[in-house]
């Protein structure tokens, strides 16, 4: 029940958010302009020495990986026999492959999300909260690049976000939650949504991304706003990085996001 639940907010959740510019494809437009404003904006910090300068001077670049997946050995090498059942179980489907590439893609979101030395470098604690923040921003850094993918994309993030959903659940159970988990989960995708919604809006130029994530990921700690300004830079590269990876490796989820810079 609960699983139908999440699956049910994820489908609104992921048809709101590859819906929220005012077309498929003009949040994806704005973040292939980081691009061109990475570029701007190196030279002005090129002689700081502080974490968002440094992310910075590292310009963007193409965040596709061959990472080991579930595809099996060339054609070539496999027995005809085995070759034949693979077809008929429907492994080569573009369904299947979509399905596969969404379990490698949120498994690459998970990676960075809990990269204890990315919490150390952003100045973030290590806890529920924290994760689940980290979770939204890279599920929605995704979505962005997904939406200059079509249909294609449209099913992918789909997938990923439900594989997202039964991610956060056990995630909640382990945290020690054991009566009203449906209400949690709902509270936790409306914080998703409203993240996004921000994020979103700072892409757009209606807002401001250092100020969304100090509220969404700090926790509102004016403190840690040399941290949020790094953590946008470090958003900004990402968006500028995922234009410039292939459609092939993001939809098989050959991804690896940045730690060059820790």
């Amino acid at each position: 029940m609960l699983r139908r639940l999440a699956s049910d907010v994820a489908r609104l959740a992921v048809n709101r958010g590859l819906q929220d510019c005012s077309t498929s494809t003009s949040c994806f437009q704005n973040a292939r302009s980081a691009v061109a404003a990475y570029t701007v904006h190196q030279s002005s910090l090129a002689f700081s020495s502080d974490l968002k300068a440094h992310i910075t001077n590292l310009g963007p670049r193409s965040l596709a990986y061959d990472r080991a997946t579930e595809e099996p050995v060339p054609g070539a090498e496999q027995s005809w026999f085995k070759r034949s059942l693979l077809h008929i179980g429907g492994f080569y489907t573009r369904e299947s492959q979509l399905i596969r590439g969404s379990k490698v893609l949120y498994s690459d979101i998970v990676e960075q999300a809990t990269n204890r030395d990315f919490y150390k470098a952003m100045d973030l604690e290590y806890r529920f909260a924290t994760t689940y923040s980290l979770l939204c921003l890279h599920v929605w850094l995704i979505l962005v690049r997904l939406r200059a993918e079509g249909k294609d994309g449209k099913d992918l993030a789909q997938m990923m976000y439900e594989n997202f959903q039964e991610d956060v659940e056990l995630r909640v159970r382990a945290e020690g939650v054991k009566v009203r988990v449906g209400k949690w989960l709902g509270e936790l995708e409306k914080n998703f949504y409203g993240s996004s919604m921000a994020y979103d809006k700072a892409l757009k130029g209606e807002g401001d991304m250092v100020d969304a994530l100090l509220r969404n990921v700090y926790g509102v700690d004016s403190g840690k706003r040399k941290s949020a300004e790094a953590l946008a830079r470090y958003v900004q590269r990402e968006l500028a990085c995922l234009s410039m990876t292939d459609t092939e490796s993001v939809m098989s989820g050959k991804v690896k996001f940045s730690t060059d810079f820790l």
